[in-house]
Parts: structure tokens; C-alpha cells; sequence
């Protein structure tokens, strides 16, 4: 029976015998709207972010001095962003995607071992030089072990690296099919900078509006003490208290769209290497249909999923945030070893700690909320099976192949930096400090360009795993040379997963989780 449920109709084998386990539909598979109530929340959100906008919302502070720029001033950023800007940011664009669709697929082991022991030689180059620079015998002590532990780590995941390289190989190949998807990225990102200057601009005005709650200055000198016995002083702590909390609500809301607009890039990413890998034919060109179905299923129907997610992640990295504030308050004094910084000290590592786990949870949930179309809870449930059958191979993968994702981006801003230097040179009509400041323009646009394209390879890595683990089968019929060379590596590294009969085998194959 073929089910139509999330990215792509896959055929319910789960009475095929000869499957120890095939992919389990539930009967309510039809696409629908999960999670709804966590959208619900999110819009409200937002339409009481715009209602304080309207009401409170300001850029102006208490001591600021209005300025107006020149028409010379108006004119240079302009030259800024028409000269430099835009074209090193076609320039990265059109590099990453020539990079990453026919230079790195030339040889892509070879690139992986090439980056992972770039990596190593410059982190190890690193450690001993800040060591050298610090000249503390604990400097010398820790850079030792901490060297050590580098190579350790290269030779013991080795291994995997024919493993990392195939699934990039894959990843690369799908996304350059679909390269619409690296625009739809990039404009999502430029929406969260829009976010954030909203966000300000409704923070800012709301403090502006309700100085009560937000006069620290008396409270506080300017290295950030505490000023309790200042008779001017009129927050008590049950004031600092409700500052903090309103402060934290706002942190919410901050990181909360901001992480929805990220998780909603990585679902759509999802959905198009998924139908890439199970429907070929409907995805294969720039804005094909798996683009734009994959961004409507992310923003409609999986909106509540993604909100889900986001929230819980929006209040680990708030409660950090606070943490954070309070322990530099704490530490103003100078007094870095007192019982309060210590405790605010581990309970800030603690937070990071928990915010990185749900990072990395979330970026493999949302997978099978791409694919699937899956509730965030039941997607979660999936991601526990996953790392259950393969351990930790599938964060060994993604670490491996980010090291090649690294690399091309800092390649590739380097070289957005220098064509800015070069029309500047052209031109004569920008630069002030000889060129350097065109080529600081050049390789911040080209960082960003690149990273925001590097993030989308590495979501469909993650996705080639999931498909392949899943799907094998279906994966052979779209890609058979493909999956026949996934297929070769897999069973070296797993040889217990049942991939060894994809292997020049006929159509019947046992599924490899």
C-alpha cells in the first residue's frame, strides 16, 4: 500500500517477510497539521510582539544623541554594498556551489582525510603556539594531553571516513540537483537578522516605556556591582527579580524565532533530499517540485513540530543567557573563586551542556519530521532508535564531513575577501585603509554565504543516513550506482546490518537498522 506521508509516497513493506525491519506507517499517515498547538502559541507570540512593536517600540535610548548621516556618508555605504557586498556574495554563492558540485564530488575521501589532518596540524599548531605565548608551566602541561587527544581522535575515526565521504558524495549530489534550496536558505537567514532588529526594536522601546523595571543604574556602578547601600538605589531584589524575568521572556522570544526560522531550513532540506532519494524524477532542477513542497509542508503542516522543538531549545539558551548575566555581575567584583561564581560557573556549563544535546537531538528529529511529516515527540522516538541501532557512528559522520564544510567556507571567504580588494582596486571608489576594509566587507559577505550553504549539505548528510537506513531499497531504484557504493562501505563498517545483499544482489534487500 503506498502511503502518502511527508516528503514522498514509500511503499508499506512491514508484511514483507524477508525484511527483518521495514519502514512502519502509522494508519493515520495521510499529511495533516502536527503538533498545532505549539503554532497556535508561536503566531500568538508573534502578534504580541507586533501589537508592543506598535505600542512601545523604539530604537532611541535615554542618553542617545541624534545623528544624521551625510549625503557622503549615504553615498560610500551605498558604493559599500552595490560594489562590494553584492558582488562578493554572487561570487560565494556561485564558488560554494561549483565547490561542492563538482570539485569535491571528484574525490571525496580523499578531500575528507585531506581536511581531517588540516585540522589537526592547525589545531595542534594552535595549542602549542598559545602555550608558547602563555609560557605557564600548566600551559605546557595541558597542551601535551590535549595534542595527544587530537591524534587519538583522528586515528580512532579513521575508519569512518570512506563512511563520512560517501554519504557527503550522496548529499552533494542531491542538493546541486535541487541548488533552489540554497537560495531559500539564504533568504531565511537574512529574515532572522530582520528578526533580531524587530526584537530590538520592540525591547528597547518596551525598557524606554517602563524605566521602573529597568533602572539598574542606581543599583549598579559601572563595573557592574552591586550598589545596596546606595540611598538613590530603588530596585530591592524582588525588582532585580522581576527584571530578570521579564528579561528572560523577551530571551524566549528571541531565540524562539530565531530557532524556528533554523529548524524550518532544516526540515525543508529534509524533505527535498528525501524525495531526491525516493522520487528522483520530482527532484531535479532548481525550484523543482520537491522545493517547493518541502518549504510549504515545513512552514503549514509541520509548523507545530518545528515550534516544538525550537521552544525547548528557546529556553535552555534563555536560561543560559541569564545565567551568564548573573555570573558577570558576580565576577565585577574581581572575585572569580567566591561560593556565587562557582555555582553560577557550573550551572551555566550545565545549561551549555543541555543546550548542545538538544541541538544536536533536535537536528536529527527534524529529519524525520522532513521526511515523514512525523510529530516532534514521535520523531524523537525515531532519532532514539537510530542511535540505539548505530551508536554514536552518525556524530562521528557529521563531525568528519563538517571538517570538508569548514574548510570550503573559509576557502571560499578568503577568496570573497580578496575579489573585494580587487574592486576596490578597480574602482579606487571605497577603501580607506588602503584595501583591507574591502576585504574584511568581501570575506564577512562570503562567510556568510558560504556557511549558510555548508549548513544546508550538512542537513542532507544527515538525511542521506536516515534514508538509507530506512529506505535502502527505494534509495537503489532512484540511485542504483549510488546506493550500490553506500552499500560497499556500509557493510565494511557494519558488517551485521544486512547491507551485503545490496550488493550486486537483485531487488529484494534487507534493511540495513
Amino acid at each position: 500500500m503506498a502511503t502518502k506521508y511527508g516528503a514522498v509516497a514509500i511503499k508499506n513493506d512491514a508484511d514483507d517477510i524477508n525484511k527483518s525491519r521495514a519502514i512502519e506507517m502509522p494508519d493515520n499517515s495521510a499529511p495533516k497539521c502536527r503538533d498545532p498547538i505549539f503554532a497556535i502559541l508561536f503566531i500568538a507570540h508573534l502578534a504580541g510582539m507586533l501589537a508592543m512593536g506598535i505600542l512601545h517600540g523604539s530604537f532611541e535610548s535615554a542618553d542617545s544623541v541624534e545623528t544624521e548621516l551625510d549625503d557622503d556618508e549615504l553615498e560610500s555605504a551605498a558604493d559599500v554594498l552595490k560594489l562590494i557586498a553584492l558582488p562578493c556574495a554572487a561570487f560565494a554563492f556561485i564558488m560554494s556551489l561549483i565547490t561542492t558540485a563538482f570539485i569535491i564530488p571528484i574525490n571525496t575521501e580523499f578531500v575528507v582525510k585531506a581536511s581531517v589532518l588540516s585540522w589537526l596540524c592547525v589545531s595542534i599548531g594552535i595549542m602549542i603556539t598559545a602555550a608558547i605565548e602563555i609560557q605557564s608551566y600548566w600551559s605546557f602541561a595541558a597542551t601535551g594531553p590535549l595534542v595527544l587527544l587530537s591524534i587519538y581522535y583522528v586515528y580512532r575515526v579513521w575508519y569512518l571516513i570512506p563512511f563520512a565521504a560517501v554519504n557527503l558524495k550522496v548529499a552533494l549530489k542531491g542538493m546541486s540537483a535541487n541548488w533552489g534550496i540554497y537560495l531559500i536558505a539564504t533568504g531565511f537567514t537574512f529574515v532572522t537578522f530582520l528578526w533580531i532588529v524587530g526584537w530590538f526594536y520592540v525591547f528597547n522601546g518596551f525598557l524606554q516605556n517602563h524605566k521602573e523595571i529597568s533602572q539598574d543604574a542606581g543599583c549598579f556602578d559601572a563595573d557592574g556591582n552591586l550598589n545596596s547601600e546606595d540611598v538613590g538605589c530603588e530596585m530591592d531584589s524582588d525588582d532585580v527579580a522581576q527584571y530578570l524575568g521579564i528579561m528572560f521572556l523577551f530571551l524566549v522570544s528571541l531565540y524562539w524565532t530565531i530557532k524556528v526560522i533554523f529548524n524550518a531550513i532544516r526540515v525543508t532540506v529534509a524533505g527535498v533530499m528525501a524525495t531526491w532519494c525516493f522520487d528522483a524524477a520530482d527532484a531535479s532542477s532548481c525550484c523543482s517540485n520537491a522545493v517547493t513542497s518541502s518549504i510549504a509542508r515545513a512552514i503549514i503542516l509541520s509548523l507545530g513540530s518545528i515550534c516544538f522543538g525550537s521552544l525547548l531549545e528557546a529556553i535552555i539558551s534563555a536560561l543560559r543567557t541569564i545565567a551568564e548575566m548573573a555570573k558577570a555581575r558576580e565576577d565585577a567584583d574581581g572575585n572569580k573563586c567566591d561560593a556565587g561564581s562557582i555555582l553560577l560557573c557550573i550551572l551555566t556549563c550545565i545549561l551549555n551542556l543541555l543546550e548542545d544535546i538538544i541541538e544536536y537531538f533536535n537536528q536529527w528529529a527534524y529529519v524525520y519530521v522532513g521526511i515523514y511529516g512525523t510529530s516532534y515527540l514521535e520523531s524523537g522516538k525515531r532519532v532514539m532508535d537510530l542511535f540505539r541501532d548505530r551508536g554514536w557512528t552518525a556524530l562521528f559522520t557529521t563531525d568528519l564531513a563538517s571538517h570538508v564544510l569548514g574548510a570550503t567556507t573559509v576557502v571560499v571567504g578568503i577568496l570573497s575577501g580578496l575579489l573585494g580588494m580587487a574592486i576596490d582596486s578597480a574602482t579606487d571608489k571605497i577603501g580607506v585603509d588602503g584595501y583591507w576594509d574591502s576585504f574584511f566587507v568581501g570575506l564577512i559577505v562570503g562567510l556568510f554565504i558560504t556557511h549558510v550553504m555548508m549548513n544546508v549539505i550538512m542537513g542532507a548528510i544527515n538525511t542521506v543516513i536516515v534514508c538509507f537506513a530506512d529506505a535502502p531499497e527505494k534509495l537503489d531504484d532512484n540511485h542504483p550506482a549510488l546506493t550500490q557504493e553506500m552499500a560497499q562501505v556500509w557493510v565494511k563498517i557494519f558488517p551485521e546490518c544486512g547491507a551485503d545483499e545490496l550488493v550486486g544482489k537483485g531487488p529484494k534487500y534487507q534493511a540495513v537498522v
